[in-house]
């Protein structure tokens, strides 16, 4: 179903402004959606989490880690393939740091 904004949301894209002429401050620690999933991390890094993780694989095949270190590891491992795979490390976005090199 289309539905038309209404005059109070249009007035807030173009000007900035609430419906009370009021300023619109934005929440510090919101992600807008189209910033949640921007690349944030460089080739370098990404290598060396992938690199951490696999070491982290061995040291557990191995028999060198077991117990309650295995599975914090472990964790730590599968989270550091994951933002590897994706480029994206969601605790860089609060503290407003990336680590791709700007051309």
């Amino acid at each position: 179903m289309y539905m038309k904004r209404s005059s109070i949301a249009k007035q807030h894209e173009t000007t900035g402004q609430g419906a009370h002429g009021s300023a619109v401050h934005e929440h510090p620690f919101r992600v807008e959606k189209e910033q949640s999933m921007k690349k944030n991390m460089g080739t370098i890094g990404r290598i060396i989490r992938v690199i951490l993780a696999v070491v982290v694989g061995i040291l557990y095949v191995t028999g060198q880690i077991s117990g309650l270190a295995a599975v914090i590891l472990g964790i730590f491992a599968v989270i550091f393939l994951v933002t590897s795979a994706v480029a994206f490390c969601p605790l860089y976005v609060p503290l407003g740091i990336s680590t791709i090199r700007k051309q």
